[in-house]
């Protein structure tokens, strides 16, 4: 894990819904996340592994 150039990763559209998300995480409160798998199938990316951080 770089942590001096971490990932860039999105929350939900941009309004109001996002800017709570943001806020949990920043808060610590919110510590995972998840996907659909066909969200990946169609991006041809590789699905993420158990422990890995952004």
């Amino acid at each position: 894990m770089d942590l001096d150039h971490p990932s860039v990763a999105e929350f939900g559209f941009p309004g109001p819904l996002r800017d709570t998300l943001v806020a949990a995480i920043l808060a610590g409160a919110k510590t995972s996340t998840s996907a659909l798998l066909l969200g990946y199938e169609h991006a041809n990316e590789p699905l993420p592994e158990v422990g890995h951080v952004l």
